[in-house]
């Protein structure tokens, strides 16, 4: 349970994120001051501060928190017992589903383009994100595959295999589609997976 103290600082940092989402892409990450996101969000900069450490950490910060909302469903379908080859076609969907949204366009191109400008800043997001991820889904393959539901040698491998599979049409779409374009071809995102699951004979 939260003490009244701890909720403060959960909400705070809430309001900052949201306030730092809708500026970044109402305006563009590099004309969005750190002042401007403490107007609109209340609060302080130091604040701020205390819990992003910077603008790339909050903006590694506002991509994590709107990626983290797809999870909780998965979750619960693993935890229901789900077979394993329906949660990997649930992820497909989901993840999709997910970056295919404007909003989610909007802050990977912004990702993207302060990652060319600073290596440093992709290094960290993809330690913090893109790994995490691999080695989540990884952990998972393994377990399908000690308890027999797969037939996988190499879970990180099959990981990176797995994602592969399915974001590069999504993140080009993301990169080059104009907001007139519709989002996807009509079919089930999951059709990419389906040599994956195949090929690792998953249940």
């Amino acid at each position: 349970m939260l003490i009244c103290g701890d909720r403060r600082r959960v909400d705070r940092r809430e309001a900052i994120l949201e306030a730092a989402e809708a500026l970044f892409l109402e305006h563009g990450y590099d004309r969005v001051s750190l002042g401007a996101i403490v107007k609109r969000s209340g609060g302080s900069l130091a604040t701020l501060y205390e819990l992003f450490e910077n603008k790339q950490g909050l903006l590694r910060a506002v991509v994590g928190s709107a990626v983290e909302e797809r999870d909780d469903a998965i979750e619960a379908m693993i935890a229901d017992g789900h077979r394993p080859s329906e949660v990997l076609r649930a992820i497909a969907r989901n993840l999709t589903a997910s970056l295919s949204a404007p909003r989610m366009i909007g802050l990977m191109r912004i990702v993207m383009i302060e990652g060319l400008r600073d290596p440093e800043f992709a290094r960290r997001f993809y330690s913090e994100y893109s790994h995490v991820w691999t080695l989540h889904l990884a952990a998972l393959l393994q377990q399908w595959n000690d308890a027999g539901l797969a037939v996988i040698d190499d879970s990180e491998g099959a990981a990176d295999l797995y994602f592969s599979l399915l974001l590069h049409d999504v993140q080009m779409r993301g990169l080059f589609r104009t907001s007139d374009d519709e989002p996807s071809d009509g079919r089930d995102p999951s059709w990419r997976i389906e040599p994956f699951i195949t090929h690792y004979r998953v249940q």
